[in-house]
């Protein structure tokens, strides 16, 4: 049994945060080793694998690969001698707010990139105090990352929370580092200079104490110094920073250089000031990266030029949602609900179910061939009619039907497959209802066998380009298909009766299209209207990055949800 100290864990967590990785990490891969236990040794966190190595970026992860990550991130090992210049300008914190009560609450968003792959994100949020004539603010940071080990996927999550003055000075802190299994939470607050540290792992306890530099900045580190003073071409400034995940403070060298077109996630360009950043803990311990920041200092990425193949990208909140949404719903795995009482065997007119669970109004949706009825302010009865594509109710038109028209990140309905697809699908089809049935008809026959219900929502075109998937896939290809045709369609998500097992309930995704007065449920699964054995809870346009956002409610219904038929007409 070997063991690899924080730097192997704890400090990949810390790379996400561009704060620092050993450079003399071992980055084999070794698909032989078990997932990662914790334990502590001394007064460090460690991890234990079976042999050595770690593969940090998952090779299953999906995403899109970025063509660029290699560009700048050739690893170089550290020399304190190269940066041991006297031009650079000391930055100590205290001197100065880095950020004002007016900017806040600030966010910002990063996915991470090892090896090409996304291997998970950063999210951080600075939220004023709660009582206005404090002048401290409260930091919170997230971060997520993944790895895969003997074929099992391992995510490791640290949340660091500090309290902090608006010049930078650490006050309190406290992080915890998860991994589905082990829990580990360090508490510190900071006394006369010296922030002491009590770390807990299960039943063990250790107490360390780190002599904190007044000039020291805290968590936002290096990016607290860009913003509080946005760094210009030439310029070099050095400063002290403490790091949590090595309980340690660091020496930290910043050089500014042109500004230059960078190379972004979605593909263009921007011009942004590149500023290379290198931090020394220790002889053998330190990186160095390359950060590009906008005029306020902010940045927008981040290379790594030692250790991993590394890419930090600034993104949107729906992103990193997205994917905390879909490793929770993976760990959770509940994507089934049992079925109480009989559901027919015979197609049946109208089935009545009830529905138990807090808030039941919230969670389900009236409309159409469905009617939600309160029983209790925990009990509801729902009733689901089939109906034939001319019998649906007429129904109040949206106000605005531009979501449910145009192409989103997810339904791109202008894509050329899409408009392809659309246009032999259709047919001789020419009425809005023809076109409708039809091209959910052509979803059901070529996207062959219906994948197993899962998180992953690819978009319209990469499921226009491959015609394989789950009802997410099915469901959102129909919906631009008819956007594409000029069908208002949005995206609806409940329960659906498995046929196979009518005992249980499964998380299910349909389209709708809207129709002259009405929207028609279809569901290209099946190749048909729904029918008695569907229960909605929501519908989405899909206008967001996050498309899990369609499904999440479901998921988090089931746990405290119980559904059983009450009557069969």
């Amino acid at each position: 049994m070997s063991q690899f100290q924080a730097k192997h864990v704890v400090q990949l967590l810390a790379l996400f945060s561009c704060i620092v990785i050993n450079v003399g990490c071992n980055n084999s891969k070794d698909s032989s080793s078990p997932p990662i236990r914790f334990s502590i040794d001394g007064d460090q966190l460690t991890g234990e694998e079976e042999s050595q190595g770690s593969d940090v970026a998952s090779e299953e992860s999906e995403g899109t690969q970025t063509d660029n990550v290699d560009a700048n991130a050739t690893s170089t090992e550290i020399d304190a001698t190269e940066i041991d210049d006297k031009s650079f300008v000391e930055t100590p914190a205290g001197k100065g707010p880095w950020i004002f009560a007016e900017q806040l609450p600030w966010e910002m968003s990063q996915v991470q990139y090892i090896n090409g792959q996304p291997a998970g994100f950063t999210h951080t949020i600075v939220t004023p105090p709660a009582l206005s004539a404090s002048n401290r603010i409260t930091i919170k940071r997230t971060d997520s990352m993944e790895f895969v080990r003997a074929g099992h996927k391992t995510r490791i999550k640290t949340v660091l929370e500090t309290m902090e003055s608006y010049d930078g000075r650490l006050q309190e802190m406290t992080e915890t580092t998860s991994n589905g299994t082990s829990l580990v939470k360090t508490t510190g607050s900071l006394t006369r200079g010296e922030l002491r540290l009590v770390t807990t792992l299960g039943t063990s306890v250790k107490q360390q104490v780190v002599n904190l530099d007044y000039q020291a900045w805290g968590a936002m580190g290096i990016q607290a110094i860009l913003m509080q003073s946005v760094m210009v071409p030439g310029e070099r400034r050095s400063a002290k920073v403490y790091l949590p995940q090595l309980r340690a403070v660091v020496d930290v060298k910043l050089i500014a250089s042109e500004p230059e077109l960078t190379p972004m996630l979605d593909g263009t360009r921007v011009e942004l000031v590149p500023v290379e950043v290198t931090m020394i803990y220790s002889a053998d311990n330190g990186i160095r990266s390359k950060n590009w920041i906008n005029a306020k200092g902010e940045i927008e990425k981040t290379v790594a030029l030692t250790g991993l193949n590394h890419v930090a990208y600034r993104t949107s909140r729906d992103v990193v949602q997205r994917m905390q949404d879909q490793y929770r719903l993976e760990e959770s795995n509940a994507f089934t609900l049992t079925l109480d009482g009989d559901f027919p065997t015979e197609p049946a007119k109208e089935v009545m179910y009830l529905a138990v669970a807090t808030g039941i109004e919230d969670l389900l949706t009236s409309g159409g061939n469905q009617l939600i009825q309160a029983v209790t302010s925990r009990r509801a009865a729902v009733t689901v009619t089939a109906l034939a594509a001319d019998q649906f109710p007429a129904e109040e038109p949206s106000k605005d039907f531009k979501p449910f028209l145009e192409p989103s990140k997810f339904v791109q309905s202008n894509h050329p497959t899409v408009d392809r697809l659309a246009t032999e699908w259709t047919g001789s089809a020419s009425k809005p209802l023809q076109i409708a049935l039809a091209l959910n008809k052509a979803v059901f026959d070529n996207l062959g066998t219906v994948e197993p219900f899962s998180p992953r929502f690819d978009s319209a075109a990469e499921v226009a380009s491959r015609l394989t998937g789950n009802c997410n896939e099915h469901a959102v290809l129909l919906a631009a298909l008819l956007r594409n045709r000029a069908i208002p369609a949005r995206i609806a998500s409940g329960l659906m009766v498995d046929r196979e097992k009518p005992s249980q309930l499964t998380i299910h995704l349909w389209t709708e299209a809207w129709l002259d007065d009405h929207w028609l449920p279809l569901d290209s699964t099946t190749g048909k209207l729904t029918d008695v054995g569907y229960i909605k809870f929501l519908d989405s346009a899909l206008t967001s990055q996050n498309p899990l956002e369609a499904i999440t409610p479901v998921a988090d219904a089931l746990a405290n949800m119980t559904i059983g038929v009450s009557t069969v007409n």
